[in-house]
């Protein structure tokens, strides 16, 4: 049985767990990387509550490797906060520090502070803020910042091999857009967010969950907090949603990332 390090530095716990491991490593594994332990960095906004210690669990059991866990995530993580932190060297300390280090690294981030102030309008449940224009089109400065985010990582990596990951984001308050009259823009809206999220981790070479479909639904109706996704806030994964997101990224494998 392998160890677990299980480090929660976003909020100061330090804890140690056993990691129940296989004696050969998964198919899947990234044999590029030689470290017996390995740093996992997650670096998100709340879609990836509850997410990473699931998810180190993952990466400990398939590849057989001690895994030391740098849970970043930060509630509404913008994504241009996220890529002008991971600009700077490495020798300040911080984020670009841990990526230096980092094996593996996941990344997520919001659109926030790229929508002109006083024209949002919540998609409900405390949801993704949007607005009409944005929904007519211009998402650009959206995947234009997640592809950011994933070229800085690669820079502070500085070609060491490096499993990058990344998420699409869900729909949390569908159940409540056709009550709230915000059906259509909503779905609308979130469709434009995750196409984004999508061209950005192509562009780039990131293999993505799709963890829309897996919340929503094939066609991004279903209601995830029926399925028990959603916890009693009505926005953050549930133990059982975050589950969920871990076991789709490890579902990409271990292949390290170009």
């Amino acid at each position: 049985m392998r160890r677990c390090l299980i480090a929660l530095t976003a909020v100061g716990v330090l804890a140690f767990a056993a990691c129940g491991g296989s004696d050969e490593a998964d198919d899947a594994t990234a044999g590029e990387i030689t470290e017996s332990t390995w740093d996992v960095v997650i670096l998100a906004d709340s879609y990836l509550a509850n997410v990473a210690e699931p998810y180190a669990e993952h990466v400990a059991e398939a590849n057989d490797v001690d895994v030391v866990l740098h849970n970043e995530y930060t509630h509404l993580l913008p994504v241009k906060s996220l890529a002008e932190v991971l600009a700077a060297d490495a020798t300040v300390g911080g984020w670009p520090e841990l990526v230096s280090d980092a094996e593996v690294v996941v990344y997520f981030a919001n659109p926030l502070g790229l929508i002109p102030e006083g024209q949002e309008e919540n998609c409900g449940n405390g949801g993704a803020r949007i607005m009409e224009s944005h929904c007519d089109g211009d998402w650009d400065p959206y995947r234009e910042g997640l592809e950011q985010i994933a070229v800085e990582i690669k820079r502070l990596r500085d070609g060491q091999p490096t499993i990058i990951r990344t998420i699409q984001g869900y729909s949390p308050g569908v159940g409540s857009w056709e009550e709230a009259g915000v059906y259509d823009d909503c779905l609308a809206c979130d469709a434009y967010a995750r196409e984004a999220e999508q061209a950005a981790a192509d562009a780039q070479g990131v293999p993505i969950a799709q963890v829309w479909d897996e919340f929503n639904g094939p066609d991004h109706t279903e209601d995830p907090v029926e399925k028990g996704y959603i916890a009693s806030d009505g926005f953050h994964p549930s133990l059982e949603g975050a589950q969920v997101i871990a076991d789709l990224l490890h579902d990409l494998g271990y292949e390290t990332t170009p």
